[in-house]
């Protein structure tokens, strides 16, 4: 079996940016990028990262809002600073990237976006990256120190960790793979 070198100048990077994380999902491949300097023979990031996308359109997973295939790496739309356009935030760090088999999702700035074909049911896809909002803590309220560290998508299914250790899923449950005994999602 052989590996086969990604062509870089497809991402369109520029000067001191580096591919920092990927990740793949069926049909479709999520990149961050992010410019580095060095100290002391030390690299570290310097500026905020970019996310791109390539591949399989059809279910919205690549976060560009339309349903096209992409055989080159496109800027995801959500991340360019953009303010005449209304939902479009200004560019905030990208912490983790996750692919599932026709969804996408990120941590940005300690919340969750997620965007694709979710979950088999119809009413289950976002067009466009989507922040999720989530019920409070245990404890019965949120608090500002509340915020998502890592997350994991499967098939139809989707696991995210905040700060404090907490789970939280969101998808389908029809095996109980959600981790709670309710079998619907």
């Amino acid at each position: 079996m052989l590996l086969e070198k990604v062509d870089e100048s497809k991402i369109l990077l520029e000067d001191n940016e580096r591919v920092l994380t990927i990740s793949c999902g069926a049909l479709h491949t999520l990149v961050k990028t992010g410019k580095m300097a060095y100290l002391f023979s030390t690299q570290f990031p310097i500026d905020k990262n970019r996310l791109f996308s390539c591949g399989f359109g059809e279910t919205y997973a690549l976060g560009n809002g339309d349903t096209k295939n992409c055989p080159d790496f496109e800027q995801v739309n959500f991340i360019k600073t953009n303010t005449s356009r209304p939902n479009y935030q200004k560019a905030e760090e990208v912490e983790k990237i996750a692919c599932g088999l026709t969804h996408s999702g990120c941590i940005r700035s300690g919340k969750i976006y997620i965007w694709g074909l979710y979950s088999h049911k119809d009413s289950s896809v976002l067009k466009i990256p989507t922040v999720l909002e989530f019920n409070a803590s245990a404890s019965g309220r949120k608090s500002e120190n509340d915020y998502f560290i890592d997350l994991a998508l499967g098939d139809a299914l989707s696991v995210f960790l905040n700060s404090k250790g907490e789970c939280y899923t969101l998808g389908e449950n029809i095996d109980g793979q959600l981790g709670i005994p309710n079998v619907s999602s």
